[in-house]
């Protein structure tokens, strides 16, 4: 139906209005373009606001009345050991050694504290969602770890040719020993089976690592494509024996959340069938583009993505 702008129209078929501050629109309901999984905001790092303002910035948020209406919440996997700032999720023993107990197959159940702050302040949040009923329709949860497991005991992460590896820093750079594969998908496995537990709704999609390509000095860890594709063939076979995809069918797990919009990282992984079927979404940040390119840039398609199937989140997005 093509209408003029202006004022509303009462039905699907009328001209609408004819305001010339607005052209209107052309929709053409038989061609189908592209499906929106959803809009969303990140709490990573982040406490609730104060209890006075909770309202009005949950309201602009989340409200589909009042606001903003999104639907999508992505949260941080603490996974930080530094001597300032250990988010203590991973139990330890006095040694340093991480607690755990192995299983018959083999697989490691690690011993996750679900009650470190940044849990808190994402179940806390959850809760207020859930509370607010219809009007607050957050659908999707997604969960992204900034860096795998680390210390000096444990040393599952090691130096790359980026950087050295600095155990009293543990959380910065390195990256993850293919010795600690099955640890990492492990303790990934008992993350997506606790969420249903502690935070009573669904996990959607669970991220391997945020921004595998880039070098900073906070929570980070480097991954190539061949590392993607070695591990995700661990994952499959942890998650399985773990039983995660038979509790949760809809789970998925996104890979390389690349700090840009590309997607080498997990070519080889599509490549093969036994990984391609276990990546759900390619997830993509977008830092490119800003005032000074506005009319000239356009991002580049993520042609293998998009030939297998593959939904594509961008999970982080900034001018």
């Amino acid at each position: 139906t093509t209408t003029t702008g202006g004022t509303a129209s009462s039905g699907g078929t009328s001209a609408g209005g004819t305001g010339a501050s607005n052209p209107g629109a052309n929709v053409k309901f038989s061609q189908a373009k592209q499906v929106i999984d959803g809009f969303g905001v990140s709490n990573a790092w982040l406490y609730p606001p104060q209890a006075a303002a909770k309202t009005a910035v949950y309201d602009a948020l989340f409200s589909i009345s009042k606001g903003a209406g999104l639907s999508l919440l992505r949260n941080r996997i603490p996974f930080r050991e530094n001597a300032a700032n250990d988010d203590r999720f991973i139990n330890k023993n006095a040694d340093g050694t991480y607690q755990y107990v192995t299983t018959v197959d083999g697989s490691k159940n690690f011993s996750l504290n679900w009650f470190n702050w940044d849990l808190n302040n994402t179940s806390a949040l959850i809760n207020d969602i859930k509370a607010k009923g219809a009007d607050y329709q957050v659908t999707k949860f997604m969960s992204t770890p900034w860096t795998p497991p680390n210390n000096s005991v444990s040393k599952w992460k090691v130096s790359d040719s980026y950087r050295t590896m600095d155990y009293a820093k543990p959380e910065v750079g390195g990256t993850l020993s293919s010795s600690h594969y099955a640890d990492y998908a492990d303790v990934l496995a008992d993350y997506a089976n606790g969420y249903k537990d502690k935070f009573g709704v669904d996990l959607s999609v669970l991220s391997l690592q945020n921004e595998p390509n880039f070098q900073c000095t906070y929570e980070s860890a480097n991954w190539t494509a061949a590392q993607f594709h070695d591990f995700f063939v661990v994952l499959k076979s942890e998650f399985a024996k773990k039983g995660v995809f038979s509790r949760f069918p809809n789970l998925k797990i996104m890979a390389p959340e690349f700090q840009s919009v590309k997607e080498d990282l997990i070519v080889p992984t599509l490549d093969d069938a036994n990984t391609s079927d276990l990546l759900g979404v390619v997830g993509v940040h977008q830092y490119e583009f800003g005032r000074n390119n506005a009319t000239s840039y356009t991002p580049p398609t993520l042609t293998r993505s998009l030939a297998a199937g593959k939904r594509i989140w961008m999970t982080e997005f900034s001018t």
